[in-house]
This record gives structure tokens, C-alpha cells and sequence, in this order.
């Protein structure tokens, strides 16, 4: 089945299986895009095995409260696992093709950089052209963060909105000086001063 969620940035294509009896899994950090697609898989009635995948704008405590406000709103119990990475660096491609290889279905939030520069130095994201490459489904992958933001906004989502975390340092509070923090900041003022 596919299920698409139109915004004026472009429109998110999300899979979802036919047979919920197979495994799904989805790789979250806590940040706005992961989060969201957590979301609209519980809005669709499936619940996936939840992977943290540490990274360099993760944080494992804002994974938590995003987990705890989803499994309250749909009545679930998502459970987190812990993925110890393989490789170095931000770029995760080799990674996420190793759990590919291990489950049914794999969802990633994994959106594409802007088109303008917004500052700061963004992480290696490749540019797809298709939402779904074999068994791992990308809902995100052929839009900016605006789009990802829009979906918030027009799902009424703000207060889960505000348990996300994007930014390469890791502090308690956001740097506000680091690409995942223009984007993020970029997006919120192209949905809402627009």
C-alpha cells in the first residue's frame, strides 16, 4: 500500500507493507525526520523494531522522549535497540545497508540537502532519486527538511516537534552554529514565515 502526504515542498511516499505479520524496522536518532516517520508508521497501524543508530547529530535521551510521547499517543510499546556502528564518520550508507540485509523492511528518514547554501559544512547525503531501493524505504529521500517540517505543522505535531534534537554537537541545548541547526532553523522559517 502506499500512502502519500502532499505539502507545497513535495510529497512524501510512504510504503507500507501488505503482510504486517513481517519484520519492519526503522533507524532513529531522535531528530526531526526520524521521529516523523515513526509517526506516520503508528498512524498506519505498523509498529516497527526502533534502531538507534548513533551519529553525529543523534542523541539517544531525545530518541527516548520522542519513543515515550509515540507509545502514549498510539497505545504501543516501541522498544529501542541499540546499533553499534561498523564504520567511522557521519556517512551511514554502509551501515544502513548492513541492516538492510537483515530484515524484511527497512525505514529511514533520510531527507536531501537543500538546493541553496544555508551555512555551515552538511553532511554527506547522498542524492537518490527513488524512495524505495530494494527492501530499505526512504519516505523522505527526494525532499529538503522543509517538506519534513510542513508535515509537522500540518499534523498538528508541534509538541512532538519540540522533543527532537538535530545537531552535530550534542549538548543539552542545540549550538545553534552547526549545519544540522541552519537546516533545521532554515526549514522552520521557510514553513512559518512564509
Amino acid at each position: 500500500m502506499i500512502k502519500t502526504y502532499n505539502t507545497r515542498f513535495g510529497a512524501a511516499v510512504l510504503t507500507i507493507p501488505e503482510d504486517m505479520t513481517q519484520q519492519v524496522t526503522a533507524i532513529a536518532s531522535g531528530g526531526i525526520d526520524s521521529t516523523l516517520l515513526l509517526y506516520l508508521l503508528l498512524e498506519n497501524g505498523v509498529i516497527p523494531e526502533v534502531i538507534f543508530m548513533k551519529n553525529a547529530n543523534s542523541k539517544l535521551e531525545a530518541l527516548y522522549d520522542c519513543v515515550e510521547w509515540l507509545n502514549k499517543k498510539f497505545y504501543v510499546s516501541l522498544d529501542v535497540k541499540l546499533h553499534e556502528r561498523t564504520t567511522e564518520g557521519h556517512y551511514l550508507r554502509p551501515e544502513i545497508q548492513s541492516i538492510a540485509s537483515s530484515v524484511q523492511y527497512l525505514y529511514t528518514g533520510v531527507t536531501a540537502l537543500p538546493e541553496i547554501d544555508i551555512g555551515g559544512l552538511p553532511p554527506n547525503r547522498p542524492k537518490l532519486n527513488k524512495t524505495v531501493n530494494g527492501n530499505t524505504i526512504m519516505p523522505f529521500v527526494m525532499l529538503d527538511k522543509r517538506a519534513v517540517v510542513q508535515l509537522y505543522k500540518d499534523l498538528a505535531l508541534e509538541e512532538l516537534f519540540s522533543k527532537t534534537y538535530s545537531c552535530a554537537v550534542r549538548t543539552d541545548e542545540p549550538c545553534g552554529a552547526c549545519f544540522q541547526c541552519y537546516e533545521k532553523d532554515w526549514a522552520l522559517k521557510e514553513v512559518y514565515d512564509s
